[in-house]
């Protein structure tokens, strides 16, 4: 509801300008250094990194590019270059998190998953891993 209130009917391009400057700007300034670290720890290994989360792609995308992460979040509808305020995908949340990383990759297929959450959101993709962390890096 609160993207639909604030984003509604905003042109498409100028909301992706904005969020992508957020993005340059903001995300690293928000990340606790010890997640960084953890996650150059997991690059420097070559493992794979997919960030995983609710918030929009399109404010996320643009960070994980630049870091060469893989991502998952959650889409807002567009039409005729317009948002909608509706979602095109379901909000990932949830069990919906744990979805879409079994789309995305075969889970059984690795020898260790390392799993990393900060909300209630993310206890479904944390029991599968072998290796996870709440709140705590």
């Amino acid at each position: 509801k609160l993207l639909t209130w604030h984003f509604k009917g905003w042109r498409y391009d100028r909301f992706q300008q904005i969020a992508e400057q957020y993005s340059h700007q903001k995300i690293d300034t928000m990340l606790r250094t010890e997640a960084i670290d953890k996650l150059q720890w997991h690059q420097q290994r070559g493992d794979r990194v997919i960030v995983v989360s609710a918030s929009m792609e399109d404010w996320l995308k643009p960070w994980c590019d630049t870091r060469e992460i893989e991502l998952l979040a959650t889409r807002l509808a567009v039409s005729n270059h317009t948002l909608s305020g509706k979602f095109e995908t379901a909000n990932c949340h949830g069990e919906e998190k744990l979805k879409r990383v079994k789309q995305m990759v075969d889970i059984e297929s690795f020898e260790a998953i390392y799993a990393y959450g900060d909300s209630s959101g993310d206890s479904a993709m944390l029991a599968v891993a072998n290796h996870s962390f709440y709140r705590k890096f």
